[in-house]
């Protein structure tokens, strides 16, 4: 999550209830990198060579937003999402000032949030027989959200110089490795020798699978399957809001 305070501010204001604890946000992260950086400042002296060194930060966040977001109202939700950029973007000034990084100029990596829709969890949860989407509203809701998101966010990065930024294009990878070949008039025999060779061909279930619930002192000891092949699955498993790619 990139900002506690935006996300309770948003639920409070709506009167919904949040359903996480306070985790370690963005801000919060940059905190310890830093506090660790002047660490290393001092035991290094001047770190002679430093300007010869590459700096490269990935960071990946709007899932949880959105996931979040896509029930309020959305008089509501764009200015949260604004506000969320720009919170990101806040932190990032922080971390380019960084003593081992201010007299450089870092590379940071920044991926375009992908739909959360087409995630494990959200299926299981939302969109599936026994889920709460049942006329697909939070899921049109994330279509919406997934391209506001991504074109503040590039907005954002083309008017920020304070380093050199890369936004691949994560929402767009994942909708080419899901996309079903297009059918051409030989019939089924065709799709069945695209999908062989595909490097996907698990686009729907996690390959990690827990088979117990959580326990209350929330630690993952809970007992689990592993695929015998993970290299067929999109996704390595589920855990809170967010599924995890291979």
């Amino acid at each position: 999550m990139i900002d506690n305070d935006i996300y309770a501010n948003l639920t409070r204001s709506m009167n919904a209830t949040a359903d996480v604890k306070e985790i370690g946000d963005f801000g919060h992260q940059v905190d310890a990198y830093l506090a660790q950086d002047d660490a290393r400042w001092q035991d290094d002296g001047d770190q002679e060579g430093l300007m010869t060194r590459t700096m490269i930060f990935t960071v990946f966040f709007g899932v949880w937003e959105l996931w979040a977001f896509v029930g309020l109202p959305q008089d509501a939700v764009l200015p949260a999402v604004i506000d969320c950029i720009a919170s990101m973007f806040a932190q990032l000034d922080r971390l380019v000032q960084a003593k081992s990084v201010s007299s450089l100029r870092p590379t940071i990596i920044i991926p375009k949030v992908p739909d959360p829709s087409f995630f494990p969890r959200w299926i299981t949860r939302r969109t599936s027989a026994s889920g709460t989407d049942k006329y697909g509203q939070l899921q049109r809701n994330a279509v919406i959200l997934t391209d506001l998101w991504n074109s503040v966010l590039q907005k954002q990065v083309e008017s920020w110089n304070n380093a050199h930024v890369v936004t691949p294009d994560f929402h767009a990878w994942m909708l080419e490795q899901m996309r079903e070949p297009e059918i051409d008039e030989t019939g089924l025999a065709v799709v069945s020798k695209i999908k062989a060779s595909a490097k996907f061909t698990e686009l729907t279930q996690p390959c990690v699978n827990y088979t117990a619930p959580f326990g209350g002192d929330g630690i993952e000891t809970r007992p689990f399957t592993v695929c015998d092949d993970p290299s067929h699955f999109l996704f390595w498993y589920v855990k809170a809001r967010a599924d995890f790619f291979v």
